[in-house]
């Protein structure tokens, strides 16, 4: 397996703040073992949609879902000296 950077963007993310809801846009990078860039960006996307602590926050109904992709997908060789890994 490859490893990869991959820097995730986010939009239409609806959260409750305080006594209205609005709409938030995020972006955070990943770091994950892959076979493709393909992959690596679906195991990204799945690092962040499986997060408990996230859902609940939300408040997109099914018509208006939020949005994640991949801005940028960099093949890397090791994760050594990585910061706070979190792998997806």
């Amino acid at each position: 397996m490859n490893k990869y950077r991959v820097l995730l963007n986010g939009r239409n993310f609806l959260l409750e703040m305080g006594d209205r809801v609005a709409s938030h846009g995020l972006s955070t990078t990943r770091f994950v073992d892959a076979n493709t860039p393909d992959e690596a960006e679906l195991k990204a996307v799945n690092s962040i949609r499986k997060r408990e602590d996230i859902k609940p926050m939300l408040r997109n109904g099914l018509d208006a879902p939020p949005m994640l992709f991949a801005e940028e997908i960099e093949e890397i060789e090791t994760f050594e000296g990585i910061e706070n890994l979190e792998q997806g």
